[in-house]
Protein backbone atom coordinates (compact mmCIF):
# COMPACT_ATOMS: atom_id res chain seq x y z
CA UNK A 1 0.00 0.00 0.00
CA UNK A 2 1.26 3.21 -0.87
CA UNK A 3 1.40 6.25 1.48
CA UNK A 4 0.95 9.58 0.05
CA UNK A 5 3.13 12.48 1.76
CA UNK A 6 2.21 15.84 1.84
CA UNK A 7 4.79 18.01 0.19
CA UNK A 8 4.90 21.57 2.19
CA UNK A 9 7.34 23.54 0.57
CA UNK A 10 9.58 25.36 2.85
CA UNK A 11 13.39 27.03 2.82
CA UNK A 12 14.40 30.00 0.73
CA UNK A 13 11.89 29.11 -2.04
CA UNK A 14 9.10 29.12 0.38
CA UNK A 15 10.48 32.25 1.50
CA UNK A 16 10.30 33.91 -1.39
CA UNK A 17 7.00 32.77 -2.72
CA UNK A 18 5.51 33.93 0.34
CA UNK A 19 7.25 37.64 0.53
CA UNK A 20 5.44 37.89 -3.16
CA UNK A 21 2.03 36.95 -1.62
CA UNK A 22 2.24 39.42 0.75
CA UNK A 23 3.78 42.63 -1.26
CA UNK A 24 0.85 41.76 -3.37
CA UNK A 25 -1.61 41.86 -0.42
CA UNK A 26 -0.09 44.75 0.71
CA UNK A 27 -0.48 46.76 -2.56
CA UNK A 28 -3.72 45.56 -3.20
CA UNK A 29 -4.95 46.85 0.42
CA UNK A 30 -3.15 50.14 -0.72
CA UNK A 31 -5.21 50.45 -3.88
CA UNK A 32 -8.40 50.08 -2.38
CA UNK A 33 -7.83 52.26 0.35
CA UNK A 34 -6.81 55.06 -2.07
CA UNK A 35 -9.96 54.52 -4.23
CA UNK A 36 -12.11 54.82 -1.35
CA UNK A 37 -10.45 57.90 -0.24
CA UNK A 38 -10.35 59.23 -3.94
CA UNK A 39 -13.87 58.48 -3.69
CA UNK A 40 -14.82 60.22 -0.81
CA UNK A 41 -13.25 62.66 -0.98
CA UNK A 42 -14.73 63.48 -4.85
CA UNK A 43 -18.48 62.73 -2.96
CA UNK A 44 -17.21 65.63 -0.52
CA UNK A 45 -16.67 67.91 -3.56
CA UNK A 46 -20.31 66.99 -4.99
CA UNK A 47 -21.67 68.28 -2.43
CA UNK A 48 -20.68 71.86 -2.62
CA UNK A 49 -23.36 73.76 -4.43
CA UNK A 50 -21.68 75.35 -7.77
CA UNK A 51 -20.61 78.80 -6.85
CA UNK A 52 -18.23 76.78 -4.60
CA UNK A 53 -17.01 74.44 -7.22
CA UNK A 54 -16.60 77.24 -9.28
CA UNK A 55 -14.14 79.21 -6.85
CA UNK A 56 -11.97 76.35 -6.99
CA UNK A 57 -12.32 76.53 -10.94
CA UNK A 58 -14.66 73.35 -10.89
CA UNK A 59 -18.07 72.68 -12.41
CA UNK A 60 -20.04 69.78 -11.24
CA UNK A 61 -19.85 68.35 -14.44
CA UNK A 62 -15.55 67.97 -14.07
CA UNK A 63 -16.29 66.69 -11.31
CA UNK A 64 -18.82 63.67 -12.28
CA UNK A 65 -16.46 63.43 -15.62
CA UNK A 66 -13.15 62.75 -13.04
CA UNK A 67 -14.89 60.17 -11.68
CA UNK A 68 -15.88 57.83 -14.19
CA UNK A 69 -12.99 58.07 -16.72
CA UNK A 70 -10.62 55.41 -15.44
CA UNK A 71 -7.03 55.39 -15.89
CA UNK A 72 -3.53 55.94 -14.01
CA UNK A 73 -4.55 59.16 -12.96
CA UNK A 74 -6.39 59.26 -9.76
CA UNK A 75 -9.54 61.62 -10.15
CA UNK A 76 -8.43 64.09 -7.70
CA UNK A 77 -5.39 64.75 -9.40
CA UNK A 78 -7.36 64.93 -12.56
CA UNK A 79 -9.32 67.42 -10.59
CA UNK A 80 -6.46 69.36 -10.68
CA UNK A 81 -5.33 69.49 -13.53
CA UNK A 82 -8.88 70.70 -14.68
CA UNK A 83 -8.91 73.43 -12.64
CA UNK A 84 -5.38 74.32 -13.80
CA UNK A 85 -6.95 74.08 -16.94
CA UNK A 86 -10.56 76.02 -16.49
CA UNK A 87 -8.38 78.90 -14.68
CA UNK A 88 -5.75 78.88 -17.73
CA UNK A 89 -8.66 79.44 -19.85
CA UNK A 90 -10.34 81.88 -18.21
CA UNK A 91 -7.34 84.12 -17.87
CA UNK A 92 -6.74 83.83 -21.47
CA UNK A 93 -10.87 85.30 -21.96
CA UNK A 94 -10.50 87.98 -19.76
CA UNK A 95 -7.03 88.91 -21.40
CA UNK A 96 -8.77 88.78 -25.06
CA UNK A 97 -11.57 90.82 -23.79
CA UNK A 98 -9.33 93.18 -22.15
CA UNK A 99 -7.04 93.48 -25.75
CA UNK A 100 -10.26 93.92 -27.51
CA UNK A 101 -11.32 96.97 -25.40
CA UNK A 102 -8.39 98.48 -26.07
CA UNK A 103 -8.73 98.48 -29.98
CA UNK A 104 -12.34 99.36 -29.45
CA UNK A 105 -12.32 102.23 -27.25
CA UNK A 106 -15.79 103.33 -27.73
CA UNK A 107 -17.44 99.92 -27.12
CA UNK A 108 -18.16 98.14 -23.57
CA UNK A 109 -15.39 95.37 -23.08
CA UNK A 110 -18.64 92.93 -22.81
CA UNK A 111 -19.43 94.05 -26.33
CA UNK A 112 -16.43 94.20 -27.98
CA UNK A 113 -16.64 90.77 -29.86
CA UNK A 114 -19.98 91.06 -31.29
Amino acid sequence: MATLTRFVPTGPASASAFRVLGNAIVTLVKAVARWYTNRRQARLLLEMDDRMLSDIGLTRGDVRAALRTAGTIPPLERLRLIAVENRATARALAADRLNRSRRNPGRAPHLAGV
